[in-house]
């Protein structure tokens, strides 16, 4: 696949913006360079370059947000309606749960949650 492909997905697919997965596919692509011919994973400590490292000033320098659309909020209660836990489930069930269940953020869930409260109230 492309490298423009792959970070145009990986970016969607994250929900930040291009430079930021581009920035974090290089990233990994150096981490793959210094861990070859070794035979095993580098451990994570050889890899921490530490504070004064130049990888700290090309990090994003706000916090990275997600924001669910309202499509992928209607599909998550959707869904939820015709899964066998039903909508209890997405309402009451444990956070993590509710979204590894259905494959979606859970950011995704807090807003279905938000919007069935509202529908309710």
């Amino acid at each position: 696949m492309p490298k423009d492909e792959l970070v145009k997905k990986l970016a969607a697919r994250a929900g930040v913006g291009r430079a930021q997965a581009k920035a974090v596919l290089d990233a990994l692509a150096e981490v793959g360079e210094m861990g070859e011919g070794h035979g095993h994973p580098m451990p994570i400590e050889a890899l921490d370059p530490g504070p004064s490292a130049g990888w700290q000033s090309r990090a994003p320098q706000e916090p990275l947000r997600y924001q669910p659309t309202s499509a992928q909020v209607a599909r998550l209660i959707e869904d939820a309606r015709g899964h066998q836990l039903g909508l209890e489930f997405l309402i009451e069930g444990e956070l993590g749960s509710v979204a590894v269940t259905f494959g979606v953020h859970a950011f995704t869930v807090h807003a279905a949650r938000r919007h069935l409260g509202a529908e309710q109230a």
